[in-house]
């Protein structure tokens, strides 16, 4: 599958969407909170593709004890700027792809703070562009 334009980074914050890892990967990178099931399905992923870019793959970060989906959605941003916004990448990350949160005031703050100005609601979370990439 083709890399999705504008440049567009997904952060997973789902304990349990592990089986949907492969296709959201092969499509753009994937930033997914590690669990059993997520930890488990990247590991598959990475065997058996092996490929792995800051255009697709995945990239497990740790979730803070007791932080909401929200907050762990906040939390993870700013560090999906700096691997993947402007000092980082050619062309910078457009596009948020979030699964398992729903946007509240801070996460939206929070979202604003990287340039993520319009939100789109999905069935399980969002999709966050910046004015630039819409």
């Amino acid at each position: 599958m083709p890399t999705e334009s504008p440049y567009t980074v997904a952060i997973v914050v789902d304990p349990g969407f592990g089986p949907r890892l492969r296709d959201l990967a092969a499509t753009c990178h994937v930033w997914a909170v590690d669990s059993p099931v997520n930890a488990k399905a990247a590991q598959e992923l990475r065997a058996s593709d092996g490929e792995y870019s800051l255009d697709k793959g995945v990239t497990m970060f740790r979730a803070t004890a007791g932080a909401s989906a929200e907050q762990l959605c906040a939390e993870i941003v700013g560090t999906v700027e700096e691997h993947h916004g402007e000092s980082s990448h050619v062309p910078p990350v457009g596009r948020l792809r979030v699964y398992g949160a729903h946007l509240t005031p801070d996460l939206q703050a929070e979202l604003a703070r990287y340039g993520f100005t319009e939100v789109t609601n999905m069935t399980d979370g969002f999709l966050a562009r910046s004015r630039s990439a819409a």
